[in-house]
């Protein structure tokens, strides 16, 4: 299957939360701060996935039938199951995101919160789809809602 439509599949929406810093912010986070980026990507990657595996279903006459997430927990299951995830994880993994034009458009110090957009395109995309997310620090995490 081309990866091509990856592109086409994902910009419906991702609504995804991540946690990951190892010490202690007083300050505001940055849209591109290095802990931050790489939630950005994790949870990019954890959609695109999803989204990926909806569409191998849907061309099998298999749509509805198991969400991306319970068949990652039952993997082990069905071999069917494994190599149709396999599949689906290498043809991500094999993707080149970049992320540019990262910007901020809004900030709230009190709960040290940011607003931030960024464009990104995938190998062999045409057209780079826009991403927005917030990021703030809870306690000694980071933590990014991404949308698009």
């Amino acid at each position: 299957m081309k990866i091509r439509s990856l592109q086409a599949a994902i910009p419906a929406f991702l609504l995804l939360t991540a946690c990951g810093s190892e010490t202690q912010q007083t300050e505001l986070p940055q849209c591109d701060d290095e802990d931050v980026m790489e939630l950005v990507h994790d949870t990019v990657k954890e959609e695109a996935k999803s989204q990926l595996f909806d569409m191998m279903l849907a061309q099998a006459g298999k749509s509805g039938q198991i969400t991306y997430e319970r068949a990652v927990e039952v993997k082990g299951r069905s071999a069917d199951l494994a190599t149709v995830l396999d599949a689906v994880d290498d043809a991500i993994e094999q993707q080149d995101m970049r992320y540019s034009e990262i910007t901020q458009s809004s900030e709230d110090a009190g709960l040290q919160k940011i607003w931030c957009s960024a464009s990104m395109l995938s190998q062999g995309g045409q057209k780079p789809a826009i991403i927005n997310y917030t990021a703030l620090y809870e306690g000694d995490d980071v933590e990014v809602l991404v949308t698009f």
